[in-house]
């Protein structure tokens, strides 16, 4: 046998050169494969969140203000156990039949993190909020979270967003205190935003 045909069939250190081929893609499907169930546990605990907020707030029968709406942002943030800020913003409207338009009551972000709804942009948003009937309140809860893979395997950095409605359950509607002692949505003060 030549020289050539025994190095071309000589199979010593094969499994070597396999392993040096095949660690790689092994890696990256190990790390692949964790940033994917990251991002989708992160999306799961974002989505239950904001329902839990707006579940929060749909039985709520007393009043509302900033420092209520900060305490359920710390409570988003808890609950999605984010690294990064997080921001909340909760908002109730109205049909209004005659515009044929959604009508805002109040809106607050803390910290005006999110610019506070007002009636324009939430008819921007109208193909997502559920028909209403005539005179129904609904609560919205708006959620965002940032996420970052902890591995570069080709998913960017993304913002995780929840859009939640919601109808009071125990009252006709969740009502604002401002810090003056006005409140919106109790029928003595229907006009302004939360802030």
């Amino acid at each position: 046998m030549t020289p050539i045909a025994s190095f071309l069939r000589n199979q010593r250190g094969s499994l070597s050169v396999e392993a040096v081929l095949v660690f790689p893609l092994l890696l990256w499907a190990f790390a692949a494969t964790f940033v994917f169930w990251d991002v989708y546990q992160s999306e799961n605990d974002s989505q239950r969140a904001a329902f839990t907020i707006a579940d929060t707030l749909s039985r709520e029968t007393g009043y509302v203000d900033a420092d209520y709406i900060e305490g359920l942002n710390r409570m988003h943030s808890f609950l999605t156990k984010s690294n990064h800020p997080v921001q909340l913003r909760v908002s109730t409207l109205k049909w209004n039949a005659s515009s044929k338009e959604f009508e805002i009551i109040w809106s607050h972000s803390p910290n005006n993190n999110l610019l506070a709804h007002d009636d324009e942009t939430i008819n921007m948003a109208a193909a997502e909020i559920p028909d209403m009937a005539v005179g129904d309140i609904a609560i919205l809860v708006e959620t965002q979270m940032e996420w970052e893979p902890i591995f570069r395997i080709g998913l960017e950095p993304r913002k995780i967003s929840q859009f939640v409605i919601t109808r009071p359950r125990f009252g006709p509607q969740l009502v604002w205190e401002r810090s003056d002692g006005t409140r919106i949505g109790d029928g003595e003060d229907d006009s302004g935003e939360g802030a």
